[in-house]
């Protein structure tokens, strides 16, 4: 009997600590799914180019149109999954008028 209450409480330890670590792993995963797109620029012999990487957030727009007042940018280089529609749709807009 006392090796079947070992056993018993092996598992609920056991079963502790698979819990902890894998709420651990969330809290650790989960603000890099989080992050907005991340713009970089990037200078050529021709000119300025814009890198966009990661899913498009809310206020992604308002970033990506503070980098045309500094100077001509001659390219996008854009690598996206996805993510907020009307904001990509604004995000097009100003590409397409630019």
């Amino acid at each position: 009997m006392d090796s079947s209450l070992q056993l018993r409480q092996f598992r609920i330890r056991a079963c502790w600590f698979c819990r902890s670590a894998l709420y651990l792993l969330l809290i650790v995963v989960q603000p890099i799914a989080c992050f907005a797109l991340d713009i970089q620029r990037l200078k050529t012999c021709s000119g300025t180019v814009l890198r966009l990487r990661g899913d498009i957030k809310e206020g992604d727009f308002a970033r990506l149109k503070s980098h045309f007042r500094k100077d001509a940018i001659i390219g996008f280089d854009l690598s996206s999954e996805g993510g907020d529609f009307e904001e990509g749709l604004r995000i097009a807009s100003l590409t397409r008028r630019k």
